[in-house]
């Protein structure tokens, strides 16, 4: 049985694809197989799945007749494929280093304890030249803290209530290893996400698991304009997905500050343009709100009218109160 199950999901980035797989086949540590996975592409990806079809390192190759529109469903049929203890997603159009699985391994070996590992990243611009932004530099700054200057041992559940519930610090999954088995005692659901599955996942991971962060900029995510997250993205579907996470957090006896996870969740995520997009899609979102969570959504409500007044509760609001 492998160590790592690597899964590469594509959809039409044959532009990277041959990068992508190369970086994987060329990793110094070689305990892995390696499944691609191809939604209904309409390039030339799969003329350059199809030379790799016979690789030894290779154990899956399926592509779909139409593309599913969900690149997390990808995930899910891909970790169902897997043979290996680890899964690393190594999405199509990221790259990586040569040292990213010794690395992984080795922190896995050195803290038996852990469930996920991941890596500081460097952000490639479109056309492959570095921005020079590590997302280390990016986290740092926003969080005024030097946290992600030096790798750490953290339990899952400080790193959640320090940062993770606030916002998704774990950079970008192609340089992120997690423990398959985690994922049975776990709720399921991350797979019917457009847009924010990955958050979603890793903050359950983070409930149950310990975590360790490698300061090394191993990963290379690329920025460009047909990304996931650069594409149109839906008002409704974004902030329920949003308030879904919220949420799983307020439900979670772990997460602590709650009250001020609903202002900050309010102020960032769940209000930003509900009220500038069209009255009905506004009554769709708040709609989906109270079908989720009639409870939740009462609290949130009240942070979502009148944005002045809002930024001047959340600014003057320092209690913690688990119960809210």
């Amino acid at each position: 049985m492998p160590l790592f199950s690597v899964i590469i999901p594509n959809y039409n980035y044959a532009v990277y694809l041959e990068e992508r797989i190369r970086s994987v086949l060329e990793q110094g540590y070689q305990d892995f197989e390696l499944i691609l996975l191809d939604d209904g592409s309409t390039d030339d990806s799969k003329s350059i799945i199809e030379k790799y079809r016979d690789h030894p390192k290779v154990s899956h190759v399926v592509y779909n007749s139409k593309n599913s529109a969900s690149t997390f469903s990808q995930w899910k049929k891909g970790i169902e494929l897997s043979a290996g203890d680890w899964i690393w997603i190594a999405e199509s159009d990221d790259s990586i280093k040569n040292d990213f699985l010794q690395e992984a391994a080795n922190a896995i070996s050195g803290h038996p304890t852990i469930g996920l590992f991941y890596c500081d990243g460097v952000i490639l611009e479109e056309g492959g030249s570095l921005d020079g932004k590590r997302f280390s530099s990016i986290k740092n700054h926003i969080f005024k803290t030097r946290k992600w200057t030096t790798s750490y041992f953290s339990t899952g559940r400080l790193e959640l209530n320090d940062f993770l519930k606030f916002d998704n610090t774990i950079n970008n999954v192609s340089g992120t290893v997690f423990k398959k088995d985690l994922l049975t005692k776990i709720s399921p659901g991350f797979e019917s996400f457009r847009y924010y599955g990955d958050w979603f996942l890793y903050i359950q991971l983070a409930m149950i698991t310990d975590i360790y962060y490698c300061s090394l900029d191993l990963n290379l995510h690329r920025k460009h304009e047909s990304s996931v997250l650069n594409s149109a993205t839906s008002p409704t579907t974004s902030r329920t997905e949003y308030f879904r996470i919220l949420k799983l957090l307020t439900d979670s006896p772990v997460v602590t500050a709650k009250k001020d996870l609903v202002n900050h969740f309010g102020y960032h995520f769940l209000h930003l343009g509900l009220f500038t997009h069209s009255p009905k899609s506004s009554l769709s979102i708040i709609t989906n709100y109270m079908r989720i969570d009639m409870s939740l959504a009462l609290k949130v409500l009240p942070r979502l009218v009148g944005a002045k007044l809002f930024r001047k509760t959340y600014r003057e609001s320092k209690v913690i109160d688990v119960n809210y």
